[in-house]
């Protein structure tokens, strides 16, 4: 790559990054815009006792369901956790073991950063 390659795909890397950061934000409105909707069609879901209840529509179908999901395992949870049966001295040693064991993965990246204006 020359000089003048390097520069050519540094304007087409930010006239990228500006159509994602666009393409972000509407991403981001639709996303709330359909979850305020999610929680009314819920709520009725729940008033109307529709759970398991199946609504087709073009395409497809739409299930309503509830769905359980577990929080990340954070050091801190292990470290409660582990308290409940090991001696605090022990917890300590554990979890420094897995933040010195933990991988770990460098790779390049550019950033950007915006001037205040």
């Amino acid at each position: 790559m020359n000089q003048q390659d390097f520069v050519d795909s540094i304007k087409s890397w930010v006239s990228l990054d500006n159509k994602l950061k666009v393409l972000s934000e509407k991403t981001k409105e639709i996303r709330e815009e359909r979850n305020d909707i999610s929680e009314r069609i819920n709520v009725f879901v729940e008033e109307n006792n529709l759970l398991n209840n199946v609504v087709e529509i073009t395409g497809g179908k739409l299930k309503f369901s509830t769905n359980k999901s577990q929080t990340a395992i954070t050091y801190k949870f292990l470290e409660k956790s582990l308290g409940e049966i090991y001696s605090q001295e022990e917890v300590e040693k554990i979890i420094e073991h897995l933040k010195n064991t933990r991988e770990s993965k460098v790779e390049p990246e550019i950033k950007r950063y915006f001037d205040n204006i």
